[in-house]
C-alpha cells in the first residue's frame, strides 16, 4: 500500500471522468483505511475499482471487508468480487494458492472486462 500511495501520485492525469482506474490490493498483507483512502483521494474524477482479494492468509477477510467498506461508502468506487469468483476454483492457483494459473488469470481478465462493460 505505501507504493501504492506513491505511485498513484504519477498517475494523477489520468484522473478524467473517462478514466477507470482499478487496485488490486490485499494479496500482501493488509492496510489502513486512511491508507485506502489517501489512494483513492488520488482519484476524485476517475472511477474506482477495487479487486478483493482471494489469499489463503489470516488477512484475506479484513481487506476483503476493507475494501467492501471503501466501496459502499463512495459512489466513484466500485467493488469487483474476485473472491467469490475465485473461492470455488482451486485451479486458478499455482500450488502456492496465491498466484494465478492461466486458467486464472483468464477468469481474473474476464471478471474485469465484465464489471467495465456493466458499468
Amino acid at each position: 500500500m505505501v507504493e501504492a500511495t506513491i505511485i498513484a501520485q504519477h498517475y494523477r492525469s489520468f484522473d478524467t471522468s473517462k478514466t477507470a482506474i482499478f487496485l488490486a490490493l490485499g494479496t500482501n498483507g493488509t492496510f489502513s483505511q486512511s491508507a485506502l483512502d489517501n489512494v483513492i483521494k488520488q482519484f476524485v474524477n476517475a472511477h474506482v475499482y477495487l479487486v478483493n482479494t482471494r489469499v489463503p492468509r489470516k488477512w484475506e477477510s479484513a481487506v476483503n471487508h476493507l475494501l467492501a467498506k471503501t466501496a459502499s461508502k463512495n459512489k466513484q468506487v466500485s467493488l469487483i468480487n474476485w473472491y467469490d469468483t475465485a473461492i470455488s476454483h482451486p485451479e486458478y492457483f499455482a500450488p502456492d494458492g496465491v498466484h494465478l494459473e492461466k486458467s486464472g488469470i483468464e477468469a481474473y481478465v474476464n471478471l474485469i472486462e465484465d464489471s467495465l462493460s456493466s458499468t
